[in-house]
């Protein structure tokens, strides 16, 4: 899949399924960033904190 056929794709959706598309992937992209990076990070303070 290459960025013209993505180009496509998108230009084929209709203005409310493109803002569809969109709030899901920032939905997803919001979720990970939590659960692979904040989470984490918070979890080791929080260790680090209670051995001090």
């Amino acid at each position: 899949m290459n960025v013209s056929s993505v180009k496509a794709w998108w230009h084929g959706l209709a203005i409310r399924e493109q803002r569809l598309v969109l709030a899901m992937g920032s939905a997803v992209a919001i979720f990970l960033l939590y659960s692979l990076v904040w989470q984490p990070l918070n979890e080791n303070l929080a260790a680090a904190k209670k051995i001090l």
